[in-house]
């Protein structure tokens, strides 16, 4: 829908009535009102209001009547376009911040612009890939009013197996689709185990002992950590999978073991960082004994 006024002017020192005929132009039968009187020498305006489905280049002439007599001609032009919706930036890079929980997630935003004088309806659309998807983008869905402008928060949800890109369809409705393509970028952490040696010492067979150790990050950022293989031994298992150790706080690493066997042994257990090739720290468990307890019915 678009809107514009016909100037109407009076030159004379007598009332003019001025009439729209508007019946063979359909796109303009919302315009509203189609006659004005005006006093000697005055102005006017009589608003325009066209709406069209169809796309492409508007001529029409459209009649108009002066005290029902004199007959005159005005050519209405237009170019239809379909409603489009512009993004500020085709990629957003977001980095970490400190000052947020680490549960926070990295975020950052991606404005809207709508050009036309319409308002535009929207949807984002994650496009997913087989790594599976990490961000997110809020308001999902909504629309931005005509010449105006729409902040979108875009957001990353960390964890160690979180892909670090993604990308987005941006859906106007019937209108253009643009894509957005999102990177997390990571910053650089120091995590080391509190403890490098775990003792069981004599545990009792088919009971079971845990063992906790602690995750210390020195670095600027939050570090993301995953155990390589929680299952080191055949009755021994460590949890959690994988967490996140915050700026100047630990985390813990517990390691369960329910021995089914007599049996002593010296393992490790390897704990990785996001975003690295090398191992954080390996956490050595050993001196595994047993303890048998008899039980006596009477």
């Amino acid at each position: 829908m678009c809107v514009r006024t016909l100037d109407l002017v009076n030159n004379l020192q007598v009332y003019v009535w001025v009439q729209l005929e508007l019946d063979c132009c359909p796109e303009l039968q919302r315009s509203s009102p189609l006659s004005h009187v005006l006093p000697p020498l005055s102005r006017a305006t009589l608003p325009l209001v066209l709406e069209s489905t169809k796309l492409g280049k508007f001529h029409k002439s459209i009649s108009y009547t002066v005290n029902k007599h004199h007959r005159g001609h005005v050519l209405v032009q237009s170019q239809v376009v379909p409603v489009v919706l512009q993004l500020s930036q085709s990629q957003v890079v977001l980095s970490p911040s400190p000052s947020y929980l680490a549960q926070s997630g990295y975020r950052g935003t991606v404005t809207l612009v709508n050009p036309r004088n319409h308002p535009a309806d929207f949807t984002w659309r994650p496009i997913i890939t087989e790594t599976g998807m990490a961000f997110s983008i809020r308001p999902a869905t909504g629309s931005v009013e005509a010449y105006r402008e729409l902040d979108c928060e875009v957001m990353w949800h960390p964890s160690f197996c979180s892909p670090l890109e993604g990308q987005f369809d941006l859906c106007v409705h019937q209108g253009n689709t643009a894509q957005l393509r999102c990177v997390a970028k990571l910053g650089s952490s120091s995590v080391q185990l509190a403890e490098k040696h775990l003792v069981f010492g004599s545990v009792p067979l088919l009971f079971p002992s845990v063992r906790t150790a602690t995750l210390r990050n020195t670095g600027h950022n939050h570090a993301y950590f995953q155990v390589l293989d929680v299952y080191p031994l055949p009755g021994m298992v460590v949890t959690p999978t994988e967490g996140v150790v915050p700026v100047g706080g630990q985390a813990e690493v517990q390691v369960h073991l329910n021995p089914g066997a007599v049996m002593k042994f010296d393992t490790r257990v390897e704990v990785k960082e996001m975003n690295t090739q090398h191992i954080i720290q390996s956490l050595q468990t050993h001196n595994i004994s047993y303890s048998l307890y008899k039980h006596t019915t009477c």
